[in-house]
């Protein structure tokens, strides 16, 4: 009875050491999502009112981007995380890469955790642009975003694509394919606007070859930003969910401990008596 009692206390402590870990990576989780969500909020509405301003420049340009052919193969980025214990932020990932990824895409991994569908999948890795990952600074975008438009423009790509982990709500994240060039945002300009242009210092093309690259840099931060807040909800979520299921075995764990504990008890007071009886 006792070895069945220390083995109980052992599981007891494990299991307390456990919580006590998921539940500080809980709340970790919760202060970097809630000190996230703001800049999400805020880089939404800025490259939403950027993108029309360009689709206007575009509109008053008589060579449209989206008219331009290129023969070279797809490129498609893909946010992973660098850690796990997340749920199912990773695996939702590379489903979606299953179906989306095509024989003669281009692939450009971000994040450690992408390692398994590499392993797995083993696509062409374009090894030309820039090192980033999902702790890039400002520079390191606007550099991979130089880069990207650079081999564009080679027709080294014939489109750009990212596919992201779009943040819903605390219970809820999407995978979504952002296309990054040829220019996606084209047409969500009002028509009208080709009727009555604004007067420019510089031609709409120069304008747009300006531009581009911060709108570029910042739509592809935004996008690792998106995904490293939605990485942490799925973290939170996950957390929770473990440390429920952690209370509820402590507390299966705390009544069969005492119940052999009271049967010990009950046994040695039993011996006594049969003891002093003789």
């Amino acid at each position: 009875m006792s070895s069945s009692l220390a083995k109980t206390k052992r599981r007891i402590r494990a299991v307390t050491g456990t919580r006590k870990l998921t539940g500080a990576m809980e709340l970790i989780a919760l202060a970097k999502l809630r000190r996230g969500l703001s800049e999400i909020e805020a880089n939404r509405s800025f490259l939403k009112e950027f993108g029309i301003s360009l689709a206007r420049l575009a509109l008053m340009e008589k060579e449209r981007q989206d008219e331009k052919k290129h023969s070279g193969r797809r490129l498609l980025i893909a946010v992973y995380s660098d850690l796990g214990l997340c749920g199912p932020y990773n695996g939702d990932m590379d489903d979606f890469l299953e179906r989306e990824l095509g024989m003669g895409d281009l692939f450009y991994p971000i994040g450690d955790r992408s390692r398994s569908f590499l392993a797995r999948k083993n696509p062409d890795i374009d090894e030309t642009l820039p090192t980033l990952d999902l702790n890039a600074r400002v520079e390191d975008c606007l550099a991979f975003a130089k880069a990207l438009i650079a081999g564009y423009g080679k027709g080294n790509y014939s489109r750009v694509s990212i596919a992201y982990t779009h943040y819903v709500n605390s219970l809820r994240n999407v995978v979504l394919l952002d296309e990054l060039l040829p220019l996606s945002f084209l047409g969500e300009a009002p028509v009208q606007e080709l009727a009555s242009p604004p007067e420019l210092d510089l031609k709409a093309e120069k304008m747009l070859q300006v531009l581009l690259p911060s709108y570029l840099s910042s739509l592809i931060r935004a996008r690792l930003l998106e995904s490293s807040m939605s990485e942490q909800s799925a973290r939170r979520l996950a957390m929770e969910n473990a440390n429920d299921n952690a209370d509820e075995l402590l507390e299966e764990l705390n009544i069969a401990y005492n119940k052999a504990r009271q049967a010990a008890i009950t046994q040695e007071i039993v011996e006594v008596v049969a003891g002093s009886a003789h």
